[in-house]
């Protein structure tokens, strides 16, 4: 997997929002997993910044905006979800990142229809386009990046199989009930060309600091498979408002150097009141 700045942040955010699924959920069933958006709605923004830990030191490293918006396909109306991410100008010197993430997500069953990708980071260029075919359970492929020419290619994908976006805004609206402390359950995620699964584990409740105020949160953990961005093993953290926005607040995840951390700075939009009475808007 692409070890891309804004990939890290989204695969650590969908991980997390899968986990918001009850257990008894059969992820690979096409009926089971459609599903009705009461969530989130068109106008939702939400704001983190970016830390990356090497050493001793935190360093205050980007930002990744998550943004719904609406649009159609084949003039039927979807949930179009951009997400961008870059570094802090004064770090462009540097290390130059500006990515964005876009999927289309099909309203009525919040199954994603296409996903598109274009990367900047540091001179190195990433742009992929995912069409799915949910009929057919498969997705037609364009893909191009620094040391591949542009190709294309048709691959085989389960029913409810999302992009690493998708899933962040599909897993919001599952059924919290049922889950109990040390459950787990499985995910499937495609992205460059690959089917991705992946695991969490329910934590139980924690009331956290961070440097906007307090909340109370629900605590997951992910055991991710060796060999991503990420290292083997169940060392991210992630730590997610307990109320029905489902929204995280923090996101603590090792990486292949050092590790990154992603705090909530703001949310707007929202489909329902967020309870600032656990930590103050800024």
């Amino acid at each position: 997997m692409e070890n891309t700045f804004l990939s890290k942040i989204t695969i650590v955010l969908s991980i997390w929002f899968f986990a918001a699924g009850s257990v008894s959920a059969d992820m690979n069933n096409e009926a089971s997993c459609k599903r009705v958006n009461e969530t989130f709605r068109v106008g939702e923004t939400v704001n983190y910044t970016v830390y990356y830990h090497w050493g001793a030191v935190w360093m205050r490293a980007g930002e990744v905006e998550f943004e719904v918006k609406d649009s159609k396909i084949n003039g039927k109306d979807v949930l179009h979800v951009v997400a961008s991410g870059r570094t802090i100008r004064r770090y462009d010197w540097f290390f130059k990142v500006r990515d964005v993430y876009e999927t289309y997500i099909q309203p009525e069953t919040m199954m994603p229809l296409r996903f598109k990708r274009d990367i900047y980071e540091g001179g190195y260029t990433i742009f992929s386009d995912y069409k799915f075919d949910r009929n057919n359970n498969k997705v037609a492929v364009e893909h191009e990046d620094w040391k591949t020419p542009r190709y294309k290619d048709t691959l085989e994908i389960g029913d409810c199989t999302q992009d690493v976006l998708s899933a962040i805004y599909y897993a919001r609206t599952l059924d919290f009930e049922g889950v109990s402390i040390g459950d787990t359950i499985g995910l499937e995620i495609f992205l460059e060309d690959k089917l991705y699964n992946v695991y969490i584990r329910y934590l139980g409740k924690e009331r956290i600091r961070t440097e906007h105020g307090r909340y109370n949160c629900i605590k997951f953990s992910a055991l991710l498979l060796e060999g991503t961005v990420f290292e083997g093993g169940e060392d991210m953290m992630v730590w997610v408002t307990d109320d029905e926005n489902r929204i995280p607040v923090l996101i603590e995840a090792p990486i292949k150097v050092g590790s990154i951390k992603a705090i909530l700075t703001d949310a707007k939009g929202t489909a329902k009141p967020i309870d600032y009475s656990s930590g103050r808007r800024r």
